[in-house]
């Protein structure tokens, strides 16, 4: 029986905020990050596991590390990992602020409609639907 429930311990590994910005990275541009895809896609089962089996805490989790990095490559890592992890996020209130958080890392870059994905243009459609 557990006595204190209030805190979860990070089941994040100590250097995921890094990891995710090399991830934010090398998910923006592939060929010229200079960042190595198998470093990247190393972590993904341990990754997945944890956001499938517990995806609120995975989301919680997540937004802190990311928390003080203030829309940069961390925070983008940080929404395609949400992409990448949780096949219904779109679905997931929690899962949100991360996602809107990788798109405005995009927009406000001023990245072409082609840069966009398909799931990325669906949550701007939302958004824009929620706006007006």
């Amino acid at each position: 029986m557990r006595l204190f429930r209030g805190t979860r311990r990070p089941r994040f590994p100590a250097d995921i905020a890094s990891w995710l910005e090399n991830f934010g990275r090398y998910t923006l541009d592939i060929h010229h990050s200079g960042v190595d895809g198998m470093a990247v896609v190393t972590r993904f089962d341990a990754l997945r596991d944890y956001a499938t089996t517990d995806p609120d805490g995975f989301l919680v989790e997540l937004r802190t590390v990311v928390a003080g990095d203030d829309g940069g490559f961390a925070t983008f890592g940080a929404a395609c990992l949400v992409w990448q992890m949780l096949d219904d996020c779109l679905e997931m209130p929690a899962a949100l602020p991360l996602i809107d958080a990788g798109l405005d890392f995009k927009l406000e870059r001023g990245l072409p409609p082609g840069m966009f994905n398909a799931n990325e243009m669906l949550r701007l459609a939302q958004r824009r639907g929620q706006q007006g």
